[in-house]
């Protein structure tokens, strides 16, 4: 897809996916991971996984963002706060309130303590979802 990519690691082609996100060509975002995923390139922190997930709920693509997040996990990376307070807006934001509750409570589960974002988030989204 694109020559430089070729050659890219994880890392720099989490940087170009995310530049490509912020343009609006999330489509191509999408494509290039795969492609990058397919040529053997792998995604080695959660940062990078991070940055996919946020541009998946940017774009409202929550069920892409949540099978990313199964994905993330069978590779043994685990959510981060960062993880959920994305997801949690993003669900919020579609009105999906009760899922959002439930990654919430997942979070705590997990001894993540949820941070100012997933909580405001998910106030916001409760009064919407009311």
């Amino acid at each position: 897809m694109m020559a430089l990519g070729d050659t890219a690691d994880g890392h720099t082609s989490g940087v170009l996916a995310k530049w490509l996100w912020r343009s609006g060509n999330s489509d191509m975002a999408m494509e290039f991971v795969a492609d990058a995923v397919e040529r053997g390139c792998s995604f080695n922190n959660i940062v990078e996984y991070n940055t996919f997930v946020d541009g998946l709920c940017k774009e409202g693509r929550l069920e892409e963002a949540l099978e990313l997040l199964g994905a993330m996990r069978s590779k043994g990376f685990l959510p981060n706060n960062v993880t959920y307070s994305t997801l949690i807006h993003g669900l919020c934001g579609q009105g999906k309130c009760d899922e959002a509750r439930a990654l919430l409570e997942e979070q705590v589960t997990n001894c993540i303590i949820p941070n100012v974002v997933s909580y405001t988030s998910l106030i916001q989204g409760l009064s919407v979802c009311s």
